[in-house]
């Protein structure tokens, strides 16, 4: 990953620790929160160990591969060599594989906020750091009322992406999360370039695929 991209994002002042900042409402996860998610892609994320070994701990992988039928145990690897690394790992929605694993926590697409059964299981766990993705004021809003303890809002910018929805921009991404008392990534075309665009937008940090899987 472009190393220097979590400094960016330090630099930018996108993030807040376990006391969010002021005026805004205290949350359940008591650990700092990360300056940026990697998400795992069979498409984009390539070797996966390589990318475990690049990340620093302020850096929480979120492990995704849905369709991948060695899911589990390819899963059960990258969790051993990223606590090894004391990098954090969140396991997409599956809290039942997240605890078997001993992962650190879930990441829930937006339609498991219609029903709180999802997000109430992977409370259970008070430890368990909880995320959701979030593609507008509906979903940001579910995220909220759920209690997760963060929302990767996308797409902020233009993004190849499976799915076509238009890019939110820096006015709408601002305006969304200043709606909310909870932690908002940036999600969708982040770059180098884009990430510059974020400055003052209350984002807590930044999250993406590819954009950890560049050398440097």
């Amino acid at each position: 990953m472009p190393a220097n991209l979590p400094d960016l994002s330090r630099a930018l002042n996108l993030t807040f620790g376990p006391c969010p900042i002021m005026g805004r409402a205290r949350h359940r996860y008591k650990m700092p929160m990360p300056r940026a998610f990697a998400m795992t892609d069979p498409a984009k994320s390539g070797d996966l160990e390589r990318l475990v070994e690049t990340l620093k701990s302020e850096v929480v992988i979120i492990f995704r591969h849905y369709d991948d039928p060695y899911r589990g145990s390819l899963a059960r690897d990258v969790v051993r060599q990223a606590h090894r690394k004391s990098v954090r790992i969140l396991i997409a929605d599956d809290p039942a594989m997240a605890l078997r694993l001993g992962a650190d926590g879930v990441h829930l697409p937006g339609y498991r906020l219609r029903s709180m059964a999802a997000v109430g299981r992977a409370r259970l766990r008070p430890d368990w750091l909880i995320t959701c993705a979030a593609h507008g004021a509906q979903e940001l809003a579910a995220a909220e009322r759920a209690g997760v303890d963060a929302a990767l809002l996308s797409p902020v910018f233009e993004a190849i992406s499976q799915i076509e929805r238009p890019a939110l921009g820096t006015l709408k991404f601002t305006e969304l999360v200043r709606r909310v008392n909870i932690p908002v990534y940036a999600l969708g075309g982040i770059s180098q370039d884009t990430i510059m665009r974020l400055r003052g937008s209350g984002a807590t940090g930044i999250a993406g695929i590819g954009l950890f899987n560049s050398p440097g």
